[in-house]
């Protein structure tokens, strides 16, 4: 009961936020996002990596990670898939003594937007932002199969969990989707690890 409750909670919420995420490409190929009812420029390295939106994970893929995986017990919501796998490889590490917290998981582009426009109306600088944070529709998090660990900045490189992670994850189908000076210009994410399925 209390997992269909959380998640009639979080569906609300997307719904709620459905109309704030305006992703647009203009004549001049120059992909934009609309936050507060402005329309922003999306630069490198974010721009041409724009997730189509029918991939956002639906809420019927969605289920909850067991609050021990968690940071402060939270409510955190990945794929069915993408648990499994986490839950395997939660298990192995626990038995080397290895504790994996998680402190994201799924966020809907609508809900990335929430987080631009919070900082946004902080007066926080919107290219400064793009450097921590995704665009709106360009966030792996939307798919629903990626994870930030804790802590979720770089100070987890110097972890035995990550340490851990970059010997063993990819036998469980995890990958660091922005390596320490990756192709794709994304500054380095130690913490941030995607699920990709079997061929």
């Amino acid at each position: 009961m209390t997992y269909f409750k959380n998640l009639l909670i979080v569906s609300l919420f997307y719904l709620s936020c459905w109309p704030v995420i305006h992703v647009l490409a203009l004549a001049n190929n120059t992909e934009t996002v609309m936050l507060n009812g402005k329309e922003y420029p999306v630069p490198k390295p974010w721009a041409g990596s724009r997730i189509n939106a029918s991939e956002q994970a639906e809420f019927s893929e969605l289920v909850p990670l067991p609050t021990f995986l968690t940071q402060n017990k939270s409510q955190i919501y990945v794929t069915k898939i993408t648990q499994q796998a986490l839950l395997k490889m939660a298990a192995k590490a626990a038995e080397e003594n290895i504790v994996l917290l998680i402190d994201s998981g799924f966020r809907s582009a609508q809900y990335q937007a929430k987080i631009l426009e919070k900082y946004l109306n902080q007066n926080m600088d919107y290219q400064g932002l793009l450097q921590v944070v995704a665009p709106p529709g360009y966030s792996q998090h939307m798919l629903g199969n990626s994870i930030d660990f804790v802590p979720s900045e770089l100070d987890f490189s110097m972890s035995k969990q990550y340490a851990w992670l970059k010997q063993h994850a990819g036998k469980y189908n995890f990958i660091e989707s922005y390596r320490q000076k990756n192709k794709t210009g994304v500054n380095w994410e130690p913490w941030h690890w995607q699920y990709q399925r079997d061929n």
